[in-house]
């Protein structure tokens, strides 16, 4: 039996007259804003879910899209905090790097080493490098935020929204339980994160 080649089925398809095939490189045209739209929604109604867990004012939040890029993504942080955040970030519609807990090593918390250890025993596993004190691996079908198998699950808004919500929250309350609590008259400006290089 002949293996079926579903791009083969799609390009043949499209071939198959002069209407198909502009119609095809109208929508090509306009694919990459197209996944743009779709993962800024849902990015969005993240924080929405989000701020609902977390209870503001005492968290602070951040939608990282760029609208002079196609960076997206979520960060949240503890007023007194310094230099920790939670969240993540897809850099160029790439694939997203991590999701956890972002504390570079030039800036590390003193807590980064037990954070880690804590989030491991709490969640699993992760794995941590000079940008992240802790990530998960995030599921393929999740990370890809180029892909069309990602920007179908961003866009149904169900498990993958599930997913991220449930990894940010479990991870602030765990930051919350190791980080101590300091006065915010004393803590310093809190930069923003729309600057990060986390990779």
């Amino acid at each position: 039996m002949a293996r079926y080649d579903e791009n083969k089925v799609v390009a043949d398809h499209i071939l198959k007259t002069e209407k198909n095939l502009g119609a095809a490189l109208r929508v090509a045209a306009v694919m990459n804003a197209v996944k743009l739209h779709v993962a800024v929604g849902f990015t969005r109604e993240l924080m929405m879910r989000a701020r609902k867990e977390l209870r503001p004012p005492l968290w602070k939040m951040e939608d990282a899209h760029e609208d002079t890029g196609r960076h997206v993504g979520v960060w949240f942080w503890r007023r007194d905090w310094r230099e920790t955040w939670i969240g993540f970030k897809s850099y160029d519609m790439k694939r997203v790097g991590g999701v956890g807990l972002y504390n570079e090593e030039r800036h590390a918390c003193p807590h980064r080493a037990e954070l880690a250890l804590r989030l491991d025993e709490e969640i699993r596993r992760g794995w941590s490098n000079k940008w992240w004190a802790w990530s998960d691996n995030v599921p393929e079908r999740f990370a890809d935020f180029d892909g069309a198998e990602t920007t179908l699950e961003l866009y149904k808004c169900r498990e993958a929204l599930d997913y991220y919500l449930s990894i940010i929250v479990k991870v602030a309350r765990v930051a919350n339980d190791v980080i101590p609590v300091r006065s915010a008259r004393r803590s310093r400006a809190k930069t923003s994160r729309s600057s990060v290089t986390a990779k």
